[in-house]
């Protein structure tokens, strides 16, 4: 499976790397830039040499043979620990600890994990959940708090999930983003207690990518139908940019009993088995025009 390390400045082709043993799902480069962390679909976590594209070293993130993909990898942004922390979709939370040649698996309860974030200073793993919270481990790994994000009255918002999140430059709020009761949901959120001091629902839909800029006074994010990106300031939530293209995204697609006809939906709500994704127009073959909304 190809790796493709590109110039972001001029776009230009720097390394092709050929050694992934399966699909890729995440790719984290360590903070010196000398290695590049892979997350993989049968579990494994490759380290490539960016000079050689030489694999160096490869470990397992996930239970064998479960086949639950390694989702992300994150190294330390700390010079002084070599420590990789990977997350696989069957629950598991590691943190490899390089230089010492050690692993720690982290163990906590309270909702299925579903991304993570290192602090800036390196002390602090913050993993988001299934059920709307925020989990904090140490760098040995050891539990140190976990909430649920709130509102500004210390009341859970309920969100029903975080999908990825990051620190902000003074290590005590996180930019978090994921979908809540009646849509996405993005946020600047206290370490201490999980509080918003900053909240956009403006999203159509689930939020999935989130990033702080360097002065961490703008929190980009998007997500939802439109595949919208919002950039918004950090203290307020007060939307100042939205880039959108024309399109929404489809989340159902079916054929006419008589296959005459495609319908297709755009919705996307509820969660587990209460999820609808309702067929909402039709695309007549026949006819090759729109055809009335599906029965």
């Amino acid at each position: 499976v190809p790796i493709y390390i590109i110039n972001p400045d001029t776009g230009d082709h720097v390394l092709r790397i050929d050694a992934a043993s399966a699909a890729v799902y995440g790719l984290h480069f360590s903070n010196d830039g000398t290695r590049l962390a892979a997350g993989c679909e049968d579990g494994t976590v490759q380290i490539f040499d960016v000079t050689s594209a030489a694999s160096v070293r490869q470990v397992q993130a996930s239970v064998p043979h479960s086949g639950a993909p390694s989702v992300e990898v994150r190294y330390n942004p700390n010079p002084r620990w070599k420590v990789l922390a990977s997350l696989g979709a069957d629950k598991s939370v590691m943190m490899w600890d390089f230089a010492r040649n050690a692993t720690q698996k982290v163990q906590f309860s309270g909702g299925t994990p579903t991304c993570m974030a290192w602090s800036n200073d390196g002390g602090t793993l913050a993993l988001g959940t299934s059920a709307g919270g925020v989990v904090f481990v140490s760098i040995k790994g050891e539990l140190v708090r976990q909430f649920p994000v709130a509102g500004a009255d210390g009341k859970p918002l309920g969100l029903r999930a975080l999908f990825q999140m990051q620190f902000m430059p003074n290590d005590r709020e996180l930019a978090v983003v994921g979908v809540g009761k009646d849509g996405g949901w993005a946020g600047v959120v206290s370490a201490d207690s999980g509080t918003a001091a900053a909240a956009v629902t403006a999203h159509t839909n689930s939020v999935s990518a989130v990033d702080v800029s360097a002065d961490g006074g703008r929190v980009v994010s998007s997500g939802g139908n439109q595949h919208e990106t919002l950039v918004w300031d950090a203290a307020d939530g007060k939307v100042l940019h939205r880039l959108v293209g024309t399109g929404s995204g489809v989340w159902a697609i079916g054929w006419a009993k008589d296959g005459k006809s495609i319908a297709w939906g755009y919705k996307n709500k509820g969660e587990g088995e209460g999820k609808v994704r309702p067929l909402e127009f039709t695309f007549r073959l026949d006819e090759f025009g729109l055809g009335n909304p599906p029965d």
